[in-house]
């Protein structure tokens, strides 16, 4: 497989959010691969559409994430755990046993991909680093989600004050519409409370205004506005409300 090209840096300084709009604005392909603590966690990318992901952490593995989900018994996890090999999948030895139809498998291959990706959301710290390659194509079972939704999915689970403050700022932060803004709403589902933030942008606002002007809370304000600029819906305008 041939490398292209080699980007690294610390989550500190650069949220996964951002990362993953930077590699699907540049239609990137290749592997995004996350470090903390010895936990390491791979997200793939085609075309800059995420397809796949891997992670090394044993709650990440398939047979627990099946058994959490109330699809396997107690029984059936240690039996097929016991006949796992570094060449034999979880997944595979399921239906083998009869234990899953490979219809579901299908199903918990890709809830278990999203739930890796989503996982990363919660880091705020880490080191990254994405490698620029070939396509992947020797999965069969692929994510079939945009990039776009996964990271607004991503950031509406956040719920580390450092990470949105990070991305926020203080309450006198203004924001206002990017010029694109209609298409990309038109590529992508926002919920009510999103969509009741992005109607107050009929001029640039500040954090502070919008957060008096909504029955929401302050909170879930912030946040919403961290998953909008994450997806390129708004964007900063100014640091003073005086110049909104």
């Amino acid at each position: 497989m041939q490398i292209y090209f080699e980007q690294e840096g610390l989550l500190e300084n650069t949220p996964l959010s951002r990362i993953l709009k930077s590699l699907c604005d540049r239609s990137e392909s290749g592997m995004l691969t996350l470090e903390q603590d010895g936990i390491k966690k791979s997200i793939y990318l085609n075309s800059g559409n995420i397809v796949f992901a891997t992670s090394n952490w044993e709650n990440d593995r398939m047979g627990i994430f099946l058994f959490q989900h109330g699809k396997l018994t107690l029984e059936d996890f240690e039996r097929s755990s016991e006949l796992m090999t570094p060449n034999r999948r979880h997944g595979e030895i399921l239906v083998e046993l009869g234990v899953i139809t490979k219809q579901n498998l299908n199903w918990a291959v890709k809830e278990q991909v999203k739930e890796i990706i989503m996982s990363l959301y919660h880091w705020d710290r880490g080191s990254y680093t994405f490698i620029s390659m070939d396509p992947l194509k020797s999965e069969p079972i692929t994510l079939k989600a945009k990039t776009l939704y996964l990271i607004l999915e991503g950031t509406r689970r956040i719920t580390n004050w450092k990470i949105i403050q990070s991305e926020i700022g203080s309450l006198d932060v203004c924001f206002r519409l990017c010029e694109d803004n209609g298409a990309i709403l038109n590529r992508i589902y926002i919920k009510p409370k999103e969509k009741k933030v992005v109607e107050t942008f009929h001029k640039a606002r500040s954090v502070h205004e919008i957060c008096n002007e909504l029955e929401i809370s302050d909170f879930e304000i912030c946040r919403i506005l961290m998953g909008l600029q994450a997806v390129g819906i708004i964007e900063k305008a100014a640091s003073r409300v005086e110049t909104c």
